[in-house]
């Protein structure tokens, strides 16, 4: 069945099927308001069928819909679920771009894991730096003790400016991600949502 072959009540349900997996009343709000939209153009004379070309597939336009309903999840209550729901979201919703996005994926994502193994090093070698100037008492001055101390403490700090640095490359990937799944999908200017968002 093509785009053009879709009523409103297969284009509702092939929605309603895209977004399953969201909480229920999300679901019903989303339905409510595009089944408003197909009675508001209907008055103002447009034919379902050009209603349907205009909002697009549903089944990527549902895609488009979830993944905004986990970044609105992810900017309410930051965690590691939420941000990997919003990554999963956001993947499902890329898989046609797949191919472009696949060398620019990977890419950040051997620096991304790079960026958190010398973190990870940093913070360990410093805590094992800060440990053996506290607990091994070689015959060295107080001073020099003290010196591998605060070099502990500094390797450790590195760490934790690299784990912020990981976290804040995150957010803005998931935000560049967002932006152009916005623009794929033009829900900005067909959406009947798009006026409730902005």
């Amino acid at each position: 069945m093509t785009r053009q072959g879709f009523s409103r009540q297969e284009f509702l349900d092939a929605l309603k099927a895209g977004l399953d997996g969201l909480p229920p009343a999300e679901i019903e709000d989303v339905l409510r308001d595009y089944a408003a939209y197909f009675t508001d153009a209907q008055e103002a004379g447009r034919s379902e069928d050009s209603v349907v070309q205009m909002l697009g597939d549903p089944i990527q336009l549902a895609r488009a819909l979830k993944a905004e309903s986990g970044l609105r999840q992810l900017q309410a209550r930051p965690s590691p679920s939420t941000i990997l729901g919003a990554i999963a979201a956001l993947t499902g919703l890329a898989m046609l771009d797949l191919f472009v996005l696949l060398p620019v994926l990977s890419i950040l994502l051997v620096v991304f894991l790079a960026l958190g193994l010398v973190a990870l090093a940093l913070a360990l070698g410093g805590s094992a730096i800060v440990l053996h100037s506290a607990f091994m008492w070689d015959g060295a001055p107080l001073l020099a003790h003290l010196g591998q101390a605060l070099v502990g403490f500094g390797f450790i700090a590195l760490a934790v400016c690299l784990s912020c640095l990981f976290l804040l490359g995150l957010n803005a990937g998931l935000r560049a991600m967002a932006a152009h799944a916005r623009r794929y999908t033009r829900l900005l200017t067909s959406s009947p949502r798009s006026g409730a968002a902005s």
